[in-house]
This record gives C-alpha cells, sequence and structure tokens, in this order.
C-alpha cells in the first residue's frame, strides 16, 4: 500500500518563506563584511574619473604623508639627574649630550673626577663652538669646580706628607738654598771619601793609548792629575809600542785591546782585578770632573754591575 502526502497551498507557503528567512540570516554578516572592504578591482570607468578628476598630477604623483606636528611632542629637558646610567661610566661617549646639560644650579662638587672632567672639557668646547656670553659662563663654572677639586687634593697631598715623613721627598733632600747646600756638602764629603779609598780596594785604571793621538796626549795630562790627586794607579797600555810624556813607561799591547773590543784610543776602563770587575770610563778626552763623576758612578754601582756580569 502506497502512502502520500499532499500539503495544500498554504503550507507550501510557509514552508517557502521560512527557508528564505534561514538564508538571509546565515548570509547578512557575510554580505556586511563584503560591503565594508575596499573594492580590491576598481572598474575601468572608476579609475578614468579618478585620473581625470586629478589629472594634473599625472600617473606617478607620489603622496607625502601627513608630518607629525613637532610642536605636539613634549621634549623632556636633560639635566645631570636624568643622564642614562651608561653617561656615568663612560661619560666621553655622551659628550653631546654634556654640552647641554645646565649646571649653574649643580653641586658639581660631588661629580665623579672622570664625569667633571669631561663635563668641563664639553663645556668648553661648546663655548669654542659658539662662543656666547651663556656658553663661555658655563664653561667658567665647570673650570672654576676643576680647579677646586684639584686644590682640594693638594691639600690633601701636603696633609699625607706633613702627617707621614717617611713619604716626603723634602726629609731627604731639602728644597731650600740651605739646605741644598747641606746636602750637596754631606754628598761631596761621602764622594770623597769613596774615591779615597779606590787605593784600599785595589782600584786601577787601564788606559789605552797611541803616541801620536793628540787626544790621547791630552787625556793623559788629565788623568795623571786625577790619578795623583787620588792616588789611584793607571795602567798605560800603548798600542804602537811609544809612551807619552805622562806615562813614558807605558806597557805595550799583549793582546788585550782585542779581548776587551776596543773601538777607539784614548780609552779608559775601571779594573778590580781581585773581583775581575773590568768595566769601561769612556772614550775620547775627558775632563778632570767627568772622570771623577763617572768612576764615582761605577763604584757606587758596583754590586749591579757584577750581578750583570755573573748573569752574562
Amino acid at each position: 500500500m502506497e502512502f502520500g502526502f499532499w500539503w495544500s497551498r498554504s503550507v507550501r507557503k510557509k514552508i517557502v518563506r521560512g527557508f528564505i528567512v534561514m538564508v538571509c540570516a546565515v548570509l547578512a554578516p557575510v554580505v556586511a563584511r563584503a560591503g565594508s572592504l575596499p573594492d580590491q578591482h576598481p572598474s575601468s570607468s572608476r579609475l578614468a574619473n579618478e585620473f581625470y578628476e586629478r589629472a594634473r598630477e599625472g600617473w606617478f604623483w607620489y603622496q607625502d604623508p601627513v608630518e607629525e606636528d613637532e610642536t605636539d611632542a613634549v621634549v623632556r629637558p636633560v639635566t645631570l639627574a636624568t643622564l642614562p646610567l651608561e653617561a656615568w661610566l663612560d661619560p666621553a661617549k655622551y659628550r653631546s649630550l654634556l654640552k647641554r646639560v645646565p649646571i649653574e644650579q649643580e653641586d658639581l662638587s660631588t661629580l665623579p673626577a672622570g664625569m667633571l672632567r669631561e663635563l668641563a672639557s664639553a663645556k668648553r668646547e661648546a663655548a669654542l663652538d659658539a662662543p656666547t656670553p651663556e656658553t663661555v659662563k658655563t664653561y667658567i663654572i665647570a673650570q672654576r669646580a676643576v680647579f677646586k677639586r684639584s686644590e682640594d687634593f693638594t691639600s690633601m697631598w701636603q696633609l699625607a706628607m706633613f702627617t707621614n715623613p717617611q713619604l716626603d721627598f723634602a726629609t731627604e733632600h731639602p728644597t731650600s738654598q740651605f739646605g741644598h747646600d747641606v746636602e750637596a756638602q754631606a754628598t761631596q764629603e761621602v764622594d770623597e771619601r769613596l774615591l779615597s779609598s779606590a787605593r784600599a780596594n785595589h782600584v786601577g785604571l787601564f788606559f789605552f793609548f797611541t803616541s801620536t793621538c793628540r787626544f790621547c796626549q791630552e787625556q793623559s795630562k788629565i788623568l795623571k792629575l786625577f790619578a795623583d790627586t787620588y792616588q789611584i794607579e793607571v795602567f798605560p797600555v800603548t798600542l804602537d809600542g811609544q809612551g807619552l810624556k805622562e806615562f813614558p813607561k807605558a806597557a805595550a799591547d799583549n793582546g788585550m785591546a782585542e779581548r776587551v773590543s776596543l773601538q777607539k784610543v784614548p780609552t779608559i776602563y775601571l779594573a778590580i782585578p781581585q773581583e775581575n770587575f773590568l768595566v769601561p770610563i769612556g772614550s775620547g778626552v775627558m775632563t778632570f770632573n767627568e772622570l771623577r763623576e763617572r768612576v764615582l758612578t761605577i763604584l757606587k754601582q758596583r754590586p749591579q754591575l757584577r750581578r750583570k756580569a755573573g748573569d752574562s
């Protein structure tokens, strides 16, 4: 048996209207969103209308972006308190910023030495770049702070010297003329005793020369006076077999000149045979005072020279 259902016309209309309402409810949001999107494919007639309306701009017209009003931006003033941490760690890298920092109302005495130095240098550069009463005034303020810091350091240096005499150079080397004279006299007495004891310490001088050398002839006169003054024995060595007036009984060179790598005459060596000590004093003509000072220097530095010779 077959069963068939036949709806009346009124029922069918209700079903169709319900279906249409349901479809519209589903598609309404999609249609609304599509309407809000820009037209990505404008028609040729629309493009043509825009071209004729803006013909003076041409096809390659570039629209500059709207610039922001700089007056609307809030500029934060730069002060020492608002400097970034990096500026305190390495102020040299923030030189341009330090030029603009106001310091009239700042206590510069508390700044670190590095920051104060860079700040004064930056203010000086700013005053040189734009010399105005204001920039020069700012530089003077910074420079006076530097001077004040130097004065404070100098005062503390002197106080440390006064309260710690072992650190004061003037306690051993007076700076006054009277003290300097006393020191010089004491030093001379010590030097004279050292030279006078040279003979007792077996100190001698080797004198290398040639009889025809004019410098050797003049040096022999000075050397003879020096040796007689301090009773130091001289061992004259002639390279040409002839003696000089002051040293007529000179010994002929037996190869010693080659062993000491003699370069020129006259040349004088200081020797202490018992210590196997031989050091050149100098070559050429030397005055009495030069001889004295060089002999003293070698005798005072003898321990160091012996140690150096032993190491080599």
